[in-house]
């Protein structure tokens, strides 16, 4: 049986943005990927609760960015599963079920250095194979790591979410690093327009 090759780009998405479009279309052009799911994160056990607006909202931009690119899915498996969310958990639900594809994770060079505090990371790589882009700073080099990892050429994006919620809470004009359809939805909503979401 021919395995569809699946890219797994895990992220809170608070909010998606134009950098995520880019490593994933990079990934799917350069790591001979056939798809790639964004997963979106309910809570991030790495991260502060505080931080992240509503999971639903982040669903939807997520959804929205993605429009009309069908090699681009979004994956909510971990919005029925227990928070924080684990990723060796979600990925025992999405390897165990009944499926024809090849996973891989996608990961930026900055993570790198964590994968040591990962939940049972060993596990992981037994499940999935690590494809990694580049990320400025980061200070793990290839022969660092202790896992098997892919290291992909791609472009290095310095968007981020962080600085996006923050340029949002001063009023400042981001229509160059979003989705038009997110902004809108930001707009819309209100969005990020407290300090206490940077």
């Amino acid at each position: 049986m021919v395995q569809i090759r699946t890219g797994l780009l895990f992220g809170s998405f608070n909010p998606p943005h134009l950098g995520h479009l880019i490593i994933a279309g990079h990934m799917l052009n350069e790591a001979h990927l056939q798809e790639v799911w964004f997963v979106v994160t309910p809570q991030n056990p790495l991260k502060e609760q505080h931080q992240l607006i509503d999971a639903r909202h982040r669903l939807k931009m997520t959804q929205l960015a993605i429009e009309g690119d069908q090699r681009i899915k979004v994956c909510d498996v971990e919005f029925n599963m227990p928070r924080p969310s684990y990723t060796i958990d979600t990925l025992r639900v999405l390897t165990t079920q009944p499926h024809d594809r090849f996973f891989s994770m996608i990961i930026g060079s900055d993570i790198v250095c964590e994968l040591n505090k990962w939940k049972d990371v060993e596990q992981i790589t037994q499940l999935v194979e690590f494809l990694v882009y580049p990320r400025l700073h980061a200070s793990c080099a290839p022969m660092v790591s202790d896992f098997p990892l892919s290291w992909v050429e791609a472009p290095v994006i310095e968007i981020s979410s962080s600085f996006i919620r923050k340029s949002l809470s001063r009023k400042q004009d981001v229509r160059y690093l979003l989705p038009a359809a997110v902004l809108e939805y930001i707009t819309r909503h209100q969005l990020y327009e407290g300090n206490d979401l940077q």
